[in-house]
């Protein structure tokens, strides 16, 4: 499949489901498809174990709950693989752990703070 007519079935499926804006957002999402994964090695740790998962969400540690929560569904929204619809498996495999470092972040702020 053609980088073009990947973009052009982006931007049909986008229009369908969500009109004009729909259409940029589906264009985008396939132009995003057509870039190449940065290589990564087979033992590499998950992002979330070892990482600050205050940076991992992209606030500071004295930030209150709304909007570290808000942050959280922010980055989750970004990186969802549901939002992929028709990439290609690279960029779903990347998604879904990106989602699962995102998620692991979230729970060990809450687990730190206390929060059910």
């Amino acid at each position: 499949m053609t980088n073009v007519w990947r973009r052009m079935m982006g931007a049909a499926v986008g229009l369908a489901v969500g009109g004009p804006i729909g259409a940029l957002v589906g264009a985008a999402t396939a132009r995003l498809a057509d870039e190449e994964p940065a290589p990564q090695p087979a033992h590499a740790p998950r992002r979330g174990s070892a990482a600050d998962p205050y940076a991992l969400l992209g606030v500071a540690r004295a930030a209150d709950a709304g909007t570290i929560k808000a942050a959280y569904r922010r980055r989750l929204n970004e990186h969802h693989p549901d939002r992929l619809a028709g990439a290609e498996p690279e960029a779903l495999a990347r998604a879904t752990h990106e989602t699962r470092a995102i998620t692991e972040a979230y729970r060990r702020i809450r687990r730190e703070r206390g929060w059910r």
